[in-house]
């Protein structure tokens, strides 16, 4: 089997065979993969043009989305445990990145309810800053444009392909700081793998 890589909005294979994925257990390959001939450029375009629809999100759909997706994943959290076992952890090793971090989804998306049904945030009280009421300063919070670049531990590598990957969302880091960070892991890892998340997909999996 050869992983896809969801870029652009598409499921798409790199090309070339890929690199083997082993399982721990067996030492049978697993799985192949790649990113090599992927449009790195297009997607960071992608991203930008499409951001639009998560930034008009309020606080409480966004949270209802991490909340749905939560429960999609601990629904079938039994097939993370068998892909889990090909890596060589055990059950209780799998449990703290499987059950626990779709715990930290719930948590992350009960945190809608510390927030009102908006897609801003006012912070707090304004400041006089001037006599008579002539001028103020207040703290607004609003979603940042661009694309956001989420990087996963080098040392997380799925059944010992030595693969990194580099995560980035419609929302918030430019260009500059993705090659940046390429970079930067490049020195870590022989194969840095990068997938796009656009923002209009809400619930993909």
């Amino acid at each position: 089997m050869k992983l896809q890589n969801y870029l652009a909005g598409n499921w798409i294979e790199g090309d070339g065979d890929g690199s083997p994925l082993f399982n721990s257990v067996t030492g049978e390959i697993v799985a192949t993969a790649t990113t090599k001939g992927l449009d790195f450029a297009n997607a960071l375009q992608y991203g930008r043009e499409n951001g639009e629809a998560l930034r008009k999100m309020t606080f409480q759909e966004r949270g209802l989305m991490i909340k749905a997706l939560a429960m999609y994943l601990l629904e079938r959290k039994e097939r993370y445990y068998e892909v889990s076992y090909r890596t060589g952890a055990t059950r209780i090793d799998s449990w703290i990145d499987i059950e626990g971090g779709i715990g930290n989804l719930f948590a992350n998306a009960s945190l809608r309810r510390q927030f009102g049904n908006d897609s801003h945030y006012v912070d707090g009280e304004y400041a006089p800053l001037g006599k008579n009421g002539t001028f103020i300063g207040h703290h607004i919070m609003v979603p940042k444009e661009g694309v956001a670049v989420h990087i996963n531990a080098y040392n997380f590598q799925f059944c010992h392909g030595k693969e990194v990957w580099i995560f980035h969302l419609a929302n918030e880091a430019n260009e500059l700081e993705l090659r940046f960070a390429y970079a930067l892991l490049r020195h870590s890892a022989s194969k840095v793998q990068i997938q796009c998340f656009p923002a209009e997909d809400k619930c993909h999996v």
